[in-house]
């Protein structure tokens, strides 16, 4: 074979070598000028939801079990660092409306990793308008959730209007005091699973749109096709 001749064999593997680390460049290049756009925050959260309901909806336990089940769902989405429960605010010094309580967001999301929601007195870290509101700008994401087999009464529509008031009185809040910052999405989850009692989500979704409610507030609604089954030991 003539001096600096190559096979034909190894010339196909050679070309397809140099074809493959220019793809692999080409590849790179276009990693480095990617841009995703926006965090699809929604989707992801509804995401979660739908997941949680079909995966959960057949247990029956307490709402606390119910709750960690569905942080879990989130954790998923959007990763242990950015997902928290229970955030403490105190309403006594709300300027839009004023309460005697705390309230606290069964599940939040965080805008960014490296979630910080420490209680609003903490020394350490003690909220400059005394309630704690501030915590909101940081957060992408806040929200409710009822199940009915979490109770044996099963879903209340008194109590689930009042996490809709609850959201959007930090709505109102969060507005006066963060003006320039955008809200977090609010959501309230309800889970119609109660084995005995159906609930009657279509009414509730047409008051929580027609009624005097924070338009900012979104209900989120699964009625369960499979729900617990009552054991046959009571105890």
């Amino acid at each position: 074979m003539p001096a600096g001749h190559i096979a034909p064999a190894k010339a196909t593997l050679l070309q397809k070598c140099r074809a493959a680390a220019a793809e692999r460049g080409m590849i790179h290049r276009m990693s480095l000028n990617w841009n995703p756009g926006p965090e699809p925050v929604a989707q992801k959260f509804e995401a979660a939801w739908k997941v949680f309901a079909a995966s959960c909806a057949h247990l029956w336990a307490n709402e606390a079990s119910y709750q960690a089940w569905f942080a879990h769902y989130l954790i998923g989405q959007f990763g242990i660092d950015r997902v928290g429960r229970e955030v403490i605010i105190n309403e006594k010094y709300f300027v839009h409306s004023p309460g005697i309580g705390e309230v606290r967001p069964d599940a939040v999301v965080a805008r960014e990793p490296g979630i910080m929601i420490p209680h609003y007195a903490n020394s350490e870290a003690r909220s400059s308008d005394k309630s704690g509101i501030g915590i909101l700008k940081h957060l992408s994401v806040i929200s409710e959730l009822k199940v009915g087999a979490s109770t044996a009464g099963g879903l209340q529509r008194r109590s689930i209007l009042a996490d809709v008031i609850k959201l959007g009185r930090l709505l109102d809040e969060h507005s006066l005091s963060a003006a320039d910052s955008a809200a977090p999405l609010a959501y309230v989850c309800v889970l119609d699973n109660h084995h005995r009692k159906t609930f009657d989500l279509e009414a509730l979704e047409t008051e929580v749109r027609e009624g005097p409610y924070h338009r900012g507030v979104r209900l989120l609604t699964i009625s369960a096709t499979t729900k617990p089954i009552a054991p046959v030991d009571s105890a």
